[in-house]
């Protein structure tokens, strides 16, 4: 891996806070329908809280945001948090909601189906009030989703978050991480994601996420829609056939490594973790800043550490088990 990932000018890594939902996945003993499976395995989940560990263990300087509940499962969480090595100080308890689980189950592909218990959950809980001032000091990028923009009061929470952070001059990156099924009109669901994604300078989306936002649009014209407000960087995820990223002087993509899958749960939180951490490593300045500055030889290595952590991510059963440590790489 070395040879395609160099350092570049490193003068300051990046500070990350991630921003959103908290919950306990339950993995699967066996392979096959929910009602078949007879054991199951705690593990942390949420597509931040991947995120958060996937950083920690990149040895980057990562903060979590957000709420659990005053129970055993969000006890679990922090405690897990902390022997991580991800800052769990601003991470609520609450007990007006228990912490949200989900069982997962995989079919003989390793692909992998959620079965929500959420309705509500102490991630949801959040409000405007409770964001402490505190958490964006000395921090330089927040990363954010959108599965809390389904509801209120935590989606006036999610907005006043995204623009909390940009007036304490953080830039906004975001893994769209699209569930339909949250979503009661699809229609609303876009145009609330379409809001915030014109905060973010980094913005990455899947295949079908990609064709949910664009209607139609070429992957060129998607970037420039939103290069008119913050984005500097469209990147676009393609399974096995690794990534492409989009910027205003160049597109290109980056082939994934060859994978035995296990289990695809979390492969796109290993993947954005592995991108800022690698972005933290070119140039100084923001994350606006290092973004443009960057050729198009950082990028193919940007690009292909970041396939490299989403696919170890697929090696085990479980979102954060495969996550890898910087020394795993190197």
């Amino acid at each position: 891996m070395e040879e395609r990932y160099v350092e570049k000018d490193l003068m300051k890594k990046l500070k990350f806070i991630s921003y959103g939902e908290s919950l306990v996945d339950f993995l699967p003993g066996s392979r096959g329908k929910l009602r078949n499976v007879s054991s199951f395995t705690k593990s942390l989940g949420g597509a931040p809280t991947n995120q958060a560990v996937g950083l920690a263990r990149l040895e980057e300087n990562i903060s979590l945001l957000g709420v659990v509940g005053e129970d055993e499962f969000g006890y679990f969480i922090k405690e897990a948090l902390t022997r991580e090595g991800v800052d769990s100080t601003y991470v609520r308890t609450t007990s007006l909601a228990k912490t949200g689980v989900t069982f997962i189950t995989l079919n003989e592909q390793g692909d992998r189906s959620f079965f929500f218990f959420r309705e509500p959950s102490a991630d949801q809980t959040l409000r405007k009030e409770d964001i402490p001032m505190d958490v964006f000091e000395g921090k330089d990028v927040l990363s954010i989703g959108t599965n809390l923009l389904t509801k209120e009061p935590v989606r006036s929470a999610t907005f006043h978050v995204a623009n909390l952070a940009k007036g304490f001059g953080l830039d906004l990156a975001i893994d769209v991480n699209y569930r339909a099924h949250l979503w009661e009109d699809p229609s609303f669901a876009e145009k609330e994601i379409h809001a915030l994604l014109k905060k973010c300078t980094l913005i990455k989306v899947n295949e079908e996420e990609f064709a949910f936002l664009s209607k139609g649009k070429s992957e060129e014209a998607l970037f420039e829609q939103f290069s008119k407000h913050h984005c500097r960087a469209l990147v676009i995820t393609k399974a096995q056939e690794g990534a492409k990223v989009i910027t205003k002087n160049f597109s290109l993509s980056a082939p994934a490594p060859p994978t035995d899958v296990v289990d695809t749960t979390g492969a796109g939180d290993g993947f954005i973790a592995g991108l800022l951490s690698s972005i933290s490593h070119f140039g100084e300045g923001g994350l606006d800043t290092r973004i443009q500055e960057m050729e198009e030889e950082d990028w193919k290595k940007v690009l292909s550490f970041a396939c490299t952590v989403g696919s170890l991510v697929c090696t085990k059963l479980g979102a954060t088990p495969g996550l890898p440590f910087r020394k795993d790489i190197y």
